[in-house]
């Protein structure tokens, strides 16, 4: 089958698809890892930050697919079977805690993790933080 693009060009189907697989797989290997390296920390970043990142992430998706901008997201991360930045972030905050959790009880980290938890629950209930966001993590899933 025959497309005929904006600028005149004549592309296959098949052509398109290899085009679109290979976006993709820069992305996925190339561009999303250097852009959540370090995501577990994303709650000392103002929101205005985290918000760029999920637009970067729209644009990225619909770009590689050649979507118009007035596409909705969602239906351009399902047609790839990408998940939405915001999924990516939770799960490894999700992860990091998995490990914490799993540290032998006389590590300094899990000794310091369990100091947190324990003073952000009974004491002061701290805002900000990676253990209140693995709080309304976890409310949010439940």
């Amino acid at each position: 089958m025959l497309m005929i693009d904006s600028c005149g060009s004549v592309h296959t189907i098949s052509r398109l698809n290899n085009l679109i697989h290979c976006c993709l797989g820069l992305y996925i290997s190339a561009v999303r890892p250097k852009a959540l390296y370090g995501c577990k920390s994303l709650t000392s970043c103002a929101d205005v930050d985290v918000l760029r990142l999920v637009r970067a992430n729209r644009f990225c998706v619909k770009y590689c697919q050649r979507f118009d901008r007035s596409i909705n997201s969602n239906f351009a991360h399902l047609m790839l079977n990408v998940v939405p930045i915001q999924l990516e972030i939770d799960y490894r905050k999700l992860l990091m805690l998995g490990q914490l959790s799993r540290l032998p009880s006389d590590s300094l980290a899990k000794q310091v993790f369990v100091n947190r938890l324990t003073r952000c629950f009974m004491l002061d209930r701290q805002l900000k933080g990676f253990i209140p966001d693995i709080y309304s993590i976890v409310r949010k899933w439940s």
